[in-house]
């Protein structure tokens, strides 16, 4: 078969590719072995536990990773970090249990927060070739130095101000807003050309905002633009308070002296006032229910009967109420959706757990840890599975489940295990044993090519599997998740093509399309988290045979615009063999075939679903539009083909050219445009990858078209000489 590749030598798969392909499994060795840090960990028995983070039940491991991540950019410490977290531990599993018992102020002069923008950076004075600060570093130049918080307020202000004036929600165009989004309390408005602080919150980071300041003297006239010009960095900005704010949340064991409502108690016991009145005094001044949610933001393993669906951190166990009849402060009553046993014996272990921890880091005593955890982790498990898979929440037609103890073990095991590193390293293998086979005409290589390749298709069918396991709907509801889908659907292609023709062409192109899909999804970081369906796609029905269509022809695609760069590739040769071309035009034309024939029903179909949610089948929408344009672009060239207007060349061509295409329609409209009802979907971020793709394939083409241009008049001249 004609791969439009000169033939490969062996000894130059020796030399070259095989220390690569030996580099890349070290590699992944590497990342196993660093799963088994779970053993130094002496809260590694907890990491199944269930926990409420971020609107989703998960693991408690995922759980930890995921608040890392969203702090420091990766899931783990990084080695060359260690040191300043006072740990020899990348994992976060234990980072967040020492915060739970002991509070942040140990790490405060840990480089635990993560500044991406150098403008970001710029406009707090920090230094720019630093990539993580600490919350002092931060907190110094956020809350305690007024220049340096003024010029954050001056560019993050303004920018939201803008958001709300170029808001659809502004329909008498008032110049007068309260930003809300950023704290509630902070009016600014328009008086002349210049912004100006209204009110302003007396807390930090507001607290330097005085009324009647200016914050822009021209804001006007930068209004068309400023959300434009701003957006990343105000994006990152707010993102970062925020996680300064809830970073600044976190409470140690909470200390009896500090307590109000044990100073409010001891007030009125002063006072002489009733036990019953100090009763409904303490109720009314410190509800029960205000006192749970405010115990603590760290570890959410109890879920609450009294607001059902919230989940309530470890911390609440230790809350007391004060009881008229005893004139003492007792344990609070059972407030979780578990037993009344089953609770005493959570709380029980759990401050079994509290003091056996606090001895163990204080060096005071380190043999009563691990059987504090086993316990209080067998004692929890006992009363969770008493509710797995129960209903958490119901609504009309629709209801919220407690995760199975399997869901959750998943779950931990998903993040643990380098699956997509793995998948990776087995296409690679593949392709080139592919090459390999093709160069020397070895059936025994090809054979173990297809075997490789297979093992990579489990291995990425592992990664859906457990995305769908756990999250119990399709993949494909984010970027992430259809960046994953749409290499298994080229590989699922190219193995029912392979089985048809025993032809390695298709098998070829779908693993370069699908290593180039894997290998930017980790060059560009996207967000890979496991998050519940938003409201507006929370439709089984429809994402399997809308999205999983749809997505799933970017697949056939993604095939159909490998085998065009084939072609003019092969065609750059000066004597290209003729019968290789047209194998490689036919694979081009019936991969083509199959995504129109997935994406045109797929688009139908989405309208239907539109009218079903939105009311109208269709509005022009950015996302309809596109998906309609790509729809047209391949019916255009497959047309022209089938009618002899281009020939195998203009095909290629018009593969690349419908790529490009889709491409927007996938990434271009959710990350470039970032318009129009399919917001669930917008995101931010490798815009200079997708940039530099479209100029490549330009150039490529051109390139290409010159190249055949040149070659046909040597071909026309050579008779006359």
């Amino acid at each position: 078969m004609y791969f439009a590749f000169a033939p490969l030598r062996l000894n130059c798969f020796c030399i070259i590719l095989f220390p690569m392909i030996q580099r890349i499994f070290f590699t992944i060795f590497t990342i196993l072995l660093a799963g088994s840090a779970f053993a130094a960990n002496p809260f590694a028995e907890t990491k199944d536990l269930p926990t409420a983070y971020q609107g989703r039940f998960r693991s408690l491991d995922s759980s930890a990773r995921l608040w890392l991540h969203d702090l420091y950019h990766k899931s783990q410490l990084k080695p060359s970090d260690l040191a300043a977290f006072h740990t020899t531990n990348q994992d976060p599993l234990e980072l967040i249990w020492k915060l739970h018992f002991f509070g942040h102020s140990q790490y405060d002069n840990s480089p635990l927060f993560w500044i991406h923008y150098a403008d970001v950076k710029s406009l707090l004075n920090q230094n720019n070739t630093t990539e993580r600060f600490s919350f002092q570093e931060l907190s110094q130049a956020i809350e305690n130095n007024s220049e340096t918080n003024l010029q954050l307020m001056r560019y993050l202000i303004p920018y939201e101000f803008a958001r709300s004036y170029h808001s659809a929600t502004n329909r008498t165009n008032s110049e007068k807003f309260e930003l809300s989004t950023l704290s509630p309390g902070l009016w600014t408005a328009l008086r002349g050309d210049a912004l100006t602080v209204i009110n302003a919150p007396s807390i930090s980071p507001w607290s330097f905002l005085k009324s009647g300041m200016i914050l822009d003297a021209k804001v006007r006239e930068k209004l068309p633009n400023i959300e434009n010009q701003r957006k990343i960095y105000a994006d990152e900005v707010f993102r970062l308070l925020q996680a300064l704010d809830n970073y600044e949340a976190i409470v140690g064991t909470p200390k009896p002296e500090n307590d109000p409502y044990l100073l409010s108690l001891q007030e009125m016991e002063i006072q002489d006032v009733p036990p019953l009145d100090i009763s409904h005094n303490l109720e009314n001044r410190f509800p029960l229910l205000h006192r749970l949610q405010k115990a603590g933001t760290t570890l959410k393993l109890l879920p609450s009967r009294m607001n059902n669906g919230e989940w309530l951190s470890l911390h609440a166990l230790g809350i007391e109420v004060y009881h008229p009849e005893s004139q003492q402060l007792k344990p609070t009553d059972n407030f979780t959706v578990f037993s009344d046993q089953d609770f005493h014996h959570i709380r029980n272990s759990y401050f079994a757990l509290e003091k056996a921890a606090i001895q163990f880091y204080s060096k005071q005593d380190d043999s009563l840890l691990a059987d504090a955890v086993s316990n209080f982790v067998a004692e929890y498990l006992v009363a969770y599975t008493s509710i797995a898979r129960m209903p958490a929440k119901i609504a009309t037609g629709k209801q919220l489940n407690y995760p199975s103890l399997w869901q959750l073990k998943a779950e931990t095991l998903y993040h643990q295990l380098p699956l997509i590193e793995m998948t990776i390293g087995c296409y690679l293998l593949a392709l080139l044993l592919i090459l390999v086979a093709y160069s020397l005409k070895k059936p025994t290589l090809e054979r173990l090519a297809i075997a490789i390749l297979l093992i990579g298709f489990l291995l990425h069918t592992t990664v859906l599997g457990f995305r769908c396991f756990v999250l119990h709907r399709p993949p494909v509801s984010n970027m992430f998740e259809t960046v994953i889908y749409v290499p298994w659907i080229a590989i699922t292609l190219a193995f029912a093509f392979y089985i048809w023709s025993r032809s390695l062409l298709i098998l070829s192109a779908a693993c370069v399309a699908s290593l180039a899909l894997l290998i930017l999804l980790k060059l560009t970081h996207i967000d890979a988290r496991m998050e519940n369906v938003q409201a507006v796609l929370d439709s089984q029905y429809w994402l399997i045979v809308h999205v999983l269509m749809v997505v799933g022809s970017y697949g056939a695609f993604a095939i159909s615009g490998i085998l065009g760069h084939y072609y003019l590739l092969a065609q750059w040769r000066k004597n290209p063999d003729p019968a290789s071309l047209r194998r490689i035009a036919k694979g081009v034309l019936h991969t083509m075939y199959v995504g129109v024939l997935l994406l045109i029903p797929g688009t139908i179909l989405g309208g239907v679903w539109a009218a079903e949610s939105w009311g109208r089948f269709w509005d022009w929408d950015p996302k309809e539009s596109w998906a309609f344009i790509s729809a047209c672009v391949y019916l255009l060239v497959i047309h022209a083909y089938t009618f002899n207007r281009i020939r195998d060349y203009g095909l290629a061509v018009g593969a690349i050219g419908g790529l490009v295409a889709i491409s927007f329609t996938w990434y271009g409209v959710n990350y470039v445009l970032g318009t129009g009802l399919h917001s669930y979907g917008f995101g931010q971020g490798g815009e200079g990858y997708y940039f530099t793709y479209v100029a490549a394939e330009i150039i490529f083409i051109g390139a290409a078209t010159f190249r055949r241009g040149a070659h046909q008049k040597h071909i026309l001249k050579k008779p006359l000489e």
